[in-house]
């Protein structure tokens, strides 16, 4: 060993002291080393006044229904095609149809009919009394010619007879018997003119079963008629032989007044001399006809062929 030098010495490192773990942070983080997250869920708090409240699923809106049925017309109201009414029995039905006819049927089938063809027609209810088919367009076809009778309301009765009432007097009707009327304040007179006659009743009759059968030139029934073989058809089915033309019907028949016209009485147009049409009288200023080509047997006012000329009784 040199004198000048020393011995070398190792001198050991020396380290930090480790932290002391607390036991229960060690035991804390097993925990979350091992155990998954839980998912935490919270539920509404419940309010001690408000009820839950269920909302309905939302439901499809119903489908449009019809108008119910109405039993009468009142004044100013009007028949919309498709539309009707009906008896209070149910039987009959007034139809405004909307191939622009207005039509009665009951059990046994079509009772009346206006014969008009333009669709889309309405009936209307004037406030004056009078009943109106207007067309599209505004333009009449078909009237009871009962302006100013006032207000009336039309209604189907059960018997099927079809009337416009003012009040509780019948201005218009289309059945057979006619509406009765309110009873006389006064006493009926003891005499006055006859009525109708057993025959001109059984004719009458029968040209009502032809109602919307068509027109045809020439035609005398069963099928189809002209002016005149309706005519001449209905008191041929009543017994009573008449000539087959207006011309002869007006020259043969019994003249009788405007005043005095009565059912079953014929009616006749456009010439004083020589009639070019003929209808049936009904009474109530009513007709039965079969006018012209495009047209069925039907009742018109007895001003709507034009202005009678005259009147002729048979039977």
């Amino acid at each position: 060993m040199s004198a000048g030098r020393g011995t070398p010495v190792t001198v050991p490192r020396v380290h930090p002291p480790r932290p002391t773990r607390v036991p229960w942070l060690a035991a804390l983080a097993g925990l979350l080393a091992l155990t998954p997250p839980a998912v935490l869920t919270l539920a509404p708090a419940a309010s001690a006044t408000t009820p839950t409240q269920t909302v309905p699923a939302p439901q499809a809106a119903p489908a449009p229904q019809a108008p119910a049925p109405a039993s009468q017309l009142a004044s100013g109201a009007t028949l919309l095609p498709g539309h009707f009414i009906t008896s209070a029995n149910g039987l009959y039905q007034l139809t405004m149809r909307p191939t622009g006819d207005l039509a009665e049927t009951g059990p046994g089938g079509l009772l009346w009919s206006s014969g008009t063809t333009s669709p889309g027609t309405r009936l209307v209810n004037q406030p004056g009394g009078n009943l109106l088919l207007l067309t599209t367009a505004g333009t009449p076809v078909w009237t009871t010619s009962t302006d100013g009778q006032g207000p009336a309301t039309l209604v189907v009765q059960p018997n099927g007879n079809v009337v416009d009432y003012h009040g509780t007097t019948p201005i218009w009707f289309t059945g057979i018997p006619a509406p009765a009327s309110p009873p006389p304040t006064t006493p009926p007179p003891t005499t006055g003119p006859p009525g109708p006659s057993r025959a001109a009743t059984a004719a009458i009759v029968y040209a009502r079963k032809q109602i919307g059968k068509p027109y045809k030139y020439g035609g005398s029934g069963p099928a189809s008629y002209d002016c005149s073989g309706l005519v001449e058809a209905s008191y041929t089915a009543a017994g009573v032989a008449i000539p087959r033309t207006s011309q002869q019907q007006y020259q043969q028949g019994r003249p009788v007044a405007a005043s005095a016209r009565q059912p079953g009485d014929l009616v006749f147009y456009n010439n004083a001399k020589a009639p070019t049409h003929v209808a049936m009288y009904l009474g109530n200023n009513q007709i039965i006809e079969s006018l012209k080509p495009g047209t069925d047997v039907r009742i018109d006012s007895v001003t709507y062929p034009g202005n009678p000329v005259g009147y002729r009784r048979y039977g």
